[in-house]
């Protein structure tokens, strides 16, 4: 493999950097730290820029350095390539959360991530912000699995599923109705509804209502037992209350 010998640039010359659609949301807690850092030992890692000053990584150093009004050091890569190697360098120094994938989907043309995040925008507000938007795009993901959202929007193949999302969100405004040991807009109590959902082929919210009339719904610190306790209770539900599934 060949090695190449990199050389530090330096320039007060804010405005000749770039941004690309694939950077990250400047995150103003990560700047702010970065604020504290570099003045008490300075910047320990230049920016990297392509050949065509856009920056590949080191966005919030660059801001923190603009803020400061301090030097800003970059090195120049001429191995990038494309957007993919961005993403690859960013996953190395300042690790890219679900949302970071879910945005970088949308921005590059996936029209159900973009449909996906607009609905789960307006469930959060719905919600009075208690429901997260990567919940919303977990609701929304087609198929059953709770683990596949990273992936599936990382390798671009997230698909929605507008109907099943809104009948499960539908479930969990009928269980916010009633009295909870737990938000029914939690992450691990909506993975559990979904999956019920999905096993089910949909919720009868006549049975949701009563297993949560007949019980102050507990709350589990592991998945798969809050999973098997709504399963339980739904189905002692169904049963007492002679209630057909949801077609």
């Amino acid at each position: 493999m060949e090695i190449t010998n990199f050389k530090t640039h330096e320039t007060k010359n804010y405005e000749m950097f770039e941004f690309l659609d694939t950077n990250r949301e400047p995150s103003q807690r990560i700047i702010n730290n970065l604020l504290k850092s570099i003045k008490r030992i300075g910047v320990q890692i230049p920016i990297i820029v392509n050949e065509d000053k856009y920056i590949v990584d080191g966005q919030h150093r660059f801001w923190a350095l603009r803020q400061l009004g301090y030097v800003v050091p970059y090195i120049v890569s001429k191995a990038w390539k494309n957007d993919q190697h961005t993403i690859a360098i960013n996953n190395t120094s300042c690790k890219w959360t679900a949302m970071d994938f879910a945005n970088y989907a949308s921005e590059n043309g996936n029209l159900d991530v973009q449909e996906a995040i607009k609905i789960a925008k307006g469930w959060r507000k719905d919600s009075k912000n208690r429901l997260s938007l990567i919940s919303g795009l977990e609701i929304l993901m087609k198929g059953r699995s709770r683990n596949g959202l990273l992936s599936k929007l990382k390798n671009m193949t997230y698909r929605i599923d507008c109907k099943s999302g809104a009948e499960v969100f539908d479930t969990l405004v009928v269980m916010n109705e009633h009295q909870m040991k737990a938000s029914p807009f939690s992450q691990k109590i909506t993975r559990s509804i979904k999956i019920l959902h999905h096993d089910k082929g949909g919720l009868n919210n006549d049975a949701i209502n009563l297993m949560c009339q007949k019980n102050y719904i507990q709350n589990y610190s592991k998945e798969n037992d809050q999973l098997e306790y709504f399963i339980d209770i739904y189905n002692e539900a169904l049963s007492k209350g002679t209630l057909g599934v949801k077609g």
